[in-house]
């Protein structure tokens, strides 16, 4: 069936009847409707590539209509946030990876259609991408952002690390975290350990925690509170004290938090360890807490210590 000249949508039903021989029939009916050519949707991608944490993705539709772009996760150890920087043919999608000391491959499937048509033709691709383990060198102290780019007001969360530490490792007695003023501590965010969907900061025991056989924690009364410290900084103290599990030479994670930024700007996280400041330097004790003992490194020169807030 062809149709011609239709100046608006139009709707048609179809009828068809079957005899045999004997004269007995049967009669059905279906109804469509018929767009004219400038309500179409046919979206197409165009390009959708990933790099340093994010999807880009760009299609067109033949008649002009505006694009909703999805991504969804088809494998992979990673989470897909967006869309954002949104325009009527393009968007971006945050691919944040869930264990950024372990690394993997992913693919994420995005599909396009049409803002104004959303029950016509789409357009799926998948994208692939890849992250690198980041490496803990021996008796290195990190601190380490899950994304590099963010949005004013957006959390991020960042996770504290350790490489084979040279002394045995039982309390985490002071670990002081510095960045520009315009970061904050997100309240309610700590959490001892890996990353996880669970409130609790303490739940579930892991990372280097339990490792060394840690049963519960010792959690500071007093809300985490940031504080000046000089030379346009800000400084955030965390403390960790097991209860518990036995001295082991740390590796892995130590624990992990969000911060979110007011202003746009770059962000360098750091690591204090200035005998002179007026907080605590970044240190760690054994179970005899016979003295203090400190990382031979802890720079934190990397490049995931490094925000850009748009």
């Amino acid at each position: 069936m062809i149709f011609y000249n239709l100046d608006a949508p139009a709707t048609f039903t179809a009828t068809v009847t079957v005899v045999d021989a004997i004269g007995n029939s049967d009669v059905d009916s279906v109804t469509f409707t018929v767009m004219v050519g400038t309500d179409l949707c046919w979206p197409s991608i165009d390009s959708a590539r990933y790099e340093d944490g994010i999807i880009s993705v760009h299609g067109s539709d033949p008649s002009g209509n505006s694009l909703y772009f999805v991504a969804e996760l088809a494998s992979g150890n990673v989470t897909v946030e967006g869309p954002f920087n949104e325009t009527a043919v393009s968007a971006e999608f945050h691919v944040k990876v869930n264990d950024i000391l372990e690394g993997g491959n992913f693919v994420v499937s995005v599909t396009a259609s049409c803002v104004e048509l959303p029950g016509w033709g789409t357009d799926t691709t998948d994208v692939f991408g890849s992250f690198d383990a980041f490496p803990l060198a021996d008796d290195t102290l990190y601190a380490i952002a899950t994304q590099t780019q963010a949005a004013v007001g957006e959390p991020v969360r960042i996770v504290v690390a350790t490489g084979d530490t040279a002394s045995s490792f039982q309390y985490l007695n002071s670990c002081i975290l510095t960045w520009q003023v315009g970061g904050s501590y997100v309240g309610q965010s700590f959490d001892i350990g890996a990353p996880d969907d669970v409130p609790e900061q303490a739940v579930p025991i892991d990372g280097v925690w339990g490792d060394m056989g840690a049963t519960s924690f010792l959690l500071n009364l007093f809300p985490i509170e940031t504080m000046p410290i000089g030379n346009g900084l800000l400084g955030t103290g965390f403390y960790v004290t097991p209860l518990g599990g036995s001295d082991i030479t740390a590796n892995g994670l130590l624990f992990n938090f969000q911060m979110e930024f007011a202003e746009p700007g770059t962000y360098t996280i750091g690591i204090l360890d200035n005998p002179e400041s007026v907080v605590s330097r970044t240190y760690y004790q054994d179970s005899t807490a016979a003295e203090d003992y400190f990382w031979s490194d802890i720079s934190n020169n990397h490049a995931y210590n490094t925000i850009v807030v748009e």
